[in-house]
């Protein structure tokens, strides 16, 4: 599991950062304003990234084990924006896959968002998941079913960058706020829609 990370070359791309971002196991969110840096952040903390480029010290923790880290970003990975051209040559060996961007060129995208979320924890195992905005597109429905998945994930660690008020306001996730007073703006502006 990530226990701390330390953004070294991104606090650039950070609009207020600090010298360590600390998590916990279970599911940890990182929120703020839009340009706040989440996405940077997640990134950073990919494991691919941080050893190609040396962007960040993470502490990857299970004992003297590798730690298995899988990472999706919703919009640049849904299978609905991949052109066929492109869908081809990616699984072009991989039937299934193939099969999966196909059938999903015919469902709504909320609909193929669920069906993403559901494989994810379905097939994530006890890998460290990194999730950037996996709200998009979901209804009420889909930010519930997220929900559930996240209280039933087999994955030790899941962190999430996200703008979705249902997830920043569930007192059981650990917030890492990007943007200070974040949490308190989204609780003061949904209020009175709460009353």
């Amino acid at each position: 599991m990530i226990e701390f990370f330390t953004p070294t070359g991104i606090k650039p791309r950070l609009a207020h950062p600090q010298e360590r971002y600390t998590f916990q196991p279970g599911v940890n969110l990182l929120v703020g304003a839009n340009g706040a840096g989440k996405s940077s952040l997640l990134y950073a903390m990919k494991p691919s990234n941080n050893k190609k480029e040396n962007l960040a010290e993470v502490d990857l923790v299970k004992g003297s084990e590798k730690v298995s880290c899988l990472f999706f970003d919703f919009e640049k990975e849904n299978p609905r924006t991949t052109t066929m051209e492109t869908m081809m040559m990616q699984d072009r060996y991989n039937f299934s896959n193939m099969v999966a961007r196909l059938n999903s060129q015919f469902i709504s995208h909320g609909e193929c968002q669920k069906a993403t979320l559901r494989t994810i924890f379905r097939d994530c195992g006890d890998s460290v998941l990194f999730l950037d905005e996996p709200e998009q597109a979901l209804d009420h429905g889909g930010i519930t079913l997220l929900k559930n998945l996240l209280g039933e994930a087999s994955a030790p660690q899941v962190i999430i960058a996200t703008h979705s008020p249902y997830l920043i306001l569930e007192p059981t996730y650990h917030v890492i706020e990007l943007t200070p007073g974040h949490c308190m703006q989204v609780r003061a502006a949904l209020q009175p829609l709460l009353s």
